[in-house]
């Protein structure tokens, strides 16, 4: 008797994800559409349907076109009821958003804070922004599924926390997450920042290859490694920690304590500073990269060399896991990229082999207002996740 009310749950819940997911994907639909579209019986699908509305998960929306008899209601999914958290720790930029649950952004906030604030300065910072975007959309924290934070540095998402954050050395028992939870009682999810960006992002070439490196190119530089359409995060959830590899093992010093790490190389704030050393003006990373582009010097050469740098690194990733499409997140369009263009060659130069005839490193697609969706659709992920059946079957 057991076994079979287990195996009736389950198969609830199944029904419930595939009615769930269904509303996801489309705007409105009616009863028969659901059915048609999920191949559920219609009482199955009456009955979740009316469990859906009354968790405000769902909702009527009106009466759809008439087939010849009366006309049906149609379904959708509740946008204005329950809403995700994203939050991406970049540092010292920090951008918070509320994602509807079908991941459209309605609050956004972002802010830049000081290098010398503190760990509990940054995290309270981040509990008045979800305060402030409560208050905004006039929703209590029992609105809200989850949050999701994107760190800069090391994480262990088995224990839910970040072990380090990059460019705050002085950063020791992290307990942003626990300090969500207790003051809002949202259940908080610690990500790396670099596999929740490729997150907001890869939408746009899901249809182009399964397979993907996706490069943070931010004020460090992280990646997202994409296999059959997955991430693989690693064991802690730190794989792809390219910014802190060895370019020279005899290098400068790094802000994390080794030497020679590649951010030390070709990262924005290594090009900026050679710019502000060179001409004693200091420039946004966006201004050197098209002054670059029109051959101007010193921004040519630091520009080109660092690309140089970084295309070495991206090959040897590309090496590493035969993955033939690279994409870098959060670079500036410019016309004319000689940063972008001498990546490729250098790429296309070191890599022997490709299925595809060429390794393609393409800009990525999100613009900074949605730097923090990563993290609300990590959320959303987490809500909309396909249940793993379990049949006890004698």
């Amino acid at each position: 008797m057991a076994q079979e009310i287990n195996n009736s749950r389950m198969l609830k819940k199944a029904n419930r994800h595939l009615v769930l997911c269904t509303l996801r994907d489309s705007d409105a639909l009616s009863v028969e559409e659901l059915v048609q579209r999920t191949r559920l019986s219609r009482p199955t699908v009456l009955k979740l349907l009316g469990e859906l509305v009354e968790e405000g998960i769902a909702q009527k929306t009106g009466l759809g076109e008439s087939m010849g008899g009366r006309q049906p209601m149609l379904y959708a999914l509740d946008l204005n009821r329950y809403f995700a958290v994203g939050v991406d720790f970049e540092f010292p930029p920090i951008r918070v958003v509320f994602s509807d649950l079908k991941g459209n952004i309605v609050f956004s906030k972002r802010w830049e804070q000081s290098y010398a604030d503190s760990m509990e300065d940054v995290s309270h910072a981040i509990l008045s922004a979800i305060h402030e975007g409560l208050e905004s959309l006039g929703i209590s924290a029992g609105n809200v599924i989850g949050a999701g934070i994107g760190i800069p540095g090391l994480v262990d998402i088995t224990e839910n926390k970040p072990i380090s954050v990059a460019r705050m050395p002085g950063a020791k028992d992290i307990e942003i997450s626990s300090l969500i939870e207790r003051d809002l009682g949202i259940k908080t999810f610690i990500r790396n920042d670099a596999h929740l960006l490729a997150l907001a992002d890869r939408s746009a070439f899901v249809g182009v290859n399964k397979n993907m490196l996706y490069v943070a190119f931010r004020t460090g530089i992280g990646m997202a490694v994409y296999q059959k359409g997955a991430l693989y995060e690693g064991e802690c959830g730190n794989s792809g920690y390219l910014g802190h590899t060895t370019f020279d093992k005899d290098g400068a010093l790094c802000t994390c304590g080794k030497r020679g790490c590649l951010e030390l190389y070709c990262s924005k704030v290594t090009m900026c500073g050679q710019y502000a050393g060179k001409t004693g003006k200091k420039e946004e990373f966006r201004v050197i990269l098209a002054e670059a582009a029109d051959g101007k010097e010193p921004a040519r050469q630091i520009v080109q060399e660092a690309a140089r740098c970084f295309g070495i690194a991206i090959a040897n990733a590309v090496k590493l896991f035969d993955i033939s499409l690279v994409v870098l997140g959060d670079l500036p369009y410019v016309e004319n990229d000689l940063f972008l263009r001498t990546i490729n060659n250098v790429v296309n130069d070191y890599v022997p082999y490709s299925r595809n005839g060429k390794i393609t490193v393409r800009r990525g697609t999100v613009e900074e207002e949605a730097y923090a969706l990563g993290g609300s659709i990590f959320v959303l992920d987490q809500f909309f996740k396909t249940p793993k059946l379990r049949l006890n079957v004698q």
